[in-house]
């Protein structure tokens, strides 16, 4: 039995658990159980009651070791083989705890920031190198996935095909992610120089856990003269995502989404996890244009209406951007079962 530790949340988002999900799905059709330990029941969609044997919601956070020994708990009454932790809160204590009860796991990281105990370290930050975490990672023979190829997308995302993408701009993604996006997405709407691109589309994404909808639709009424859709957890994210020619987004789980569908990104983060997503800039496929609370406001938005500018004055479409290939839930599961 898998035993996963997520976090998920209006305002961290719900890249955790969509990545969680998926990384179960696989390691479901490989013969493996999963166990869903953190998020409410609420957050459960209906493919979950195939993918997850059991589904634990955990509300409350008091501190590292209470919450490490009652996953240890979990762990045990459900016979647990190994275990995969996806949330930033997991500090040293609480990976002291797993270690002295003899767990075997799988964990996500950022950067490395603390002594690390996990066996497999998973960090898909283009930036991310093993060499980075020799200093920190205390496992003997621990395993290093690091990288995009190793970035775990809906199934969706494999063997995309593309067609008429070597055009000039015609359609603009907007998206920040499934939960707050902090006034982020009506702000890109307001920021946007319409009378530039009289014959471009914009495609607006927006999760049902998102605060400020209302909001959102209330920008594309204003600008009603601009071609904008606003779709609420659209269905088919590939397709929309591989009809537009250029993005403007977050740095969170979506960054991987859109390079698997070939798009130029503008990325603007809107959490202190998403800047380094900055490293996609070193891979020519985005612009990062700061982090949307400490950005000047007007620099922010002179930003984005240069980069839209210029992209729309030159071809967006690059076939060297394939450093995602949406087959990395596949590899991480392999490495888990195997290693």
């Amino acid at each position: 039995m898998i035993v996963f530790r997520c976090d998920a949340t209006p305002q961290l988002g719900l890249g955790h658990l969509v990545r969680c999900r998926e990384l179960a799905r696989e390691l479901k059709d490989r013969g493996e159980r999963n166990v869903m330990v953190g998020p409410g029941l609420d957050y459960m969609v209906p493919m979950d009651k195939k993918i997850f044997d059991y589904w634990v919601p955990v509300s409350d956070w008091a501190d590292a070791i209470t919450d490490s020994r009652r996953f240890i708990d979990i762990f045990e009454e459900y016979n647990g083989t190994a275990a995969v932790i996806d949330d930033y809160r997991i500090d040293e204590d609480y990976q002291l705890t797993l270690f002295s009860a003899g767990v075997r796991w799988l964990q996500f990281e950022l950067e490395p920031r603390q002594n690390i105990w996990a066996d497999i370290i998973l960090n898909a930050n283009p930036a991310a190198r093993k060499e980075d975490y020799f200093f920190v990672s205390k496992k003997r023979n621990a395993c290093f996935l690091m990288g995009p190829k190793y970035a775990i997308l809906r199934s969706q995302f494999k063997n995309i095909e593309f067609t008429d993408k070597n055009r000039e701009l015609k359609r603009i993604f907007i998206a920040f992610g499934a939960g707050d996006d902090l006034g982020a997405t009506t702000y890109v709407i307001n920021a946007l120089n319409f009378n530039a691109f009289n014959n471009v589309e914009i495609v607006v994404v927006v999760g049902k856990y998102n605060e400020n909808i209302e909001e959102i639709r209330m920008a594309a009424v204003i600008h009603s003269s601009a071609r904008i859709e606003i779709h609420v957890d659209p269905v088919d994210m590939v397709g929309l995502m591989a009809s537009c020619d250029l993005a403007i987004t977050s740095g969170g789980t979506l960054t991987y989404e859109l390079a698997a569908t070939k798009n130029y990104m503008l990325i603007i983060a809107i959490s202190k996890n998403q800047v380094k997503a900055a490293a996609w800039e070193k891979l020519g496929c985005a612009k990062y244009l700061g982090e949307f609370k400490s950005t000047d406001s007007e620099q922010l938005t002179e930003k984005i209406r240069t980069e839209v500018k210029k992209n729309l004055l030159e071809s967006v479409w690059h076939e060297k951007y394939n450093f995602v290939d949406g087959l990395g839930a596949s590899r991480v599961a392999k490495q888990l079962i195997t290693n």
